[in-house]
């Protein structure tokens, strides 16, 4: 992967442009983001952590991963790298705290079904919508709980 944005036709991207944000505070570890020729130049950004990584998280609105980086770095959790895809302008908002009705909806179903099929699921529901924030503070207890330290 490059070091720099770009997108199939290799113009640097702007964050209005769905570029990441710059990263804010402390970031030890790297981000990478690259635009693959599969569905339509998808941009994907990674996160790759100063020391080799024990957990790799994958997620969707990668765009905004710069931000969660530092957040791991605060925690008490193994070195994770995070691939973030990122998303399309063109995407209904959805809101997966209380606040974001689709989003819960569907996470529902799928730990319904999951448990249907005899899997162990643990779902716990936080009062929040999608925005940064509410990410910022429950991606490093995500990654505590399902890695451990």
């Amino acid at each position: 992967m490059k070091q720099q944005s770009r997108n199939h036709a290799n113009r640097k991207l702007s964050e209005s442009d769905g570029a990441p944000a710059k990263p804010t505070g402390a970031v030890s570890g790297t981000f990478v983001t690259e635009a693959f020729e599969y569905d339509g130049g998808r941009q994907v950004t990674v996160y790759v952590p100063p020391d080799p990584p024990k957990a790799i998280v994958f997620a969707g609105d990668g765009q905004g991963i710069s931000k969660w980086g530092p957040s791991l770095g605060k925690a008490d959790v193994p070195s994770t790298m995070i691939v973030g895809i990122h998303g399309l302008a063109d995407e209904t908002i959805r809101v997966a705290g209380t606040q974001e009705p689709f989003f819960l909806g569907n996470a529902r179903r799928w730990a319904e079904a999951l448990r249907d099929a005899g899997a162990d699921v643990v779902m716990n529901e936080r009062a929040g919508s999608h925005g940064g924030a509410f990410w910022r503070e429950e991606f490093p207890l995500m990654v505590a709980w399902a890695f451990g330290r």
